[in-house]
Formats: structure tokens, C-alpha cells, sequence
């Protein structure tokens, strides 16, 4: 049996244009493995303190 790639990107698209069923085993099950940023990287910023005019 040969090896068939993931269907990604603009691959599904054609398939969904096309009216095309993307074929078993081959459905995109991509997941992105960078995690959320949950703090800004660099020096903090400065607090912000308003006029008290």
C-alpha cells in the first residue's frame, strides 16, 4: 500500500471546490505546537500614571 500524505492547505481547498471526499487517513490533522503567549517577553513596561493637573 503506498503512503499517502495529510491533505493541507490548499489541497483541501481543491477538494472542497471540486466536490472531492479527501480520501481516509489523509484528512489534514495538523496541530500547531506553539503554545499561547501568556507574557510579553523584553523589560516590563513602565506603569502609566496620569496627569494630576
Amino acid at each position: 500500500m503506498k503512503f499517502i500524505t495529510p491533505f493541507v492547505g490548499s489541497k483541501v481547498y481543491i477538494c472542497k471546490a471540486f466536490g472531492f471526499t479527501i480520501p481516509d487517513g489523509c484528512a489534514p490533522l495538523y496541530v500547531s505546537k506553539v503554545k499561547p503567549v501568556t507574557q510579553r517577553r523584553g523589560r516590563p513596561e513602565k506603569p502609566k500614571v496620569e496627569n494630576q493637573e
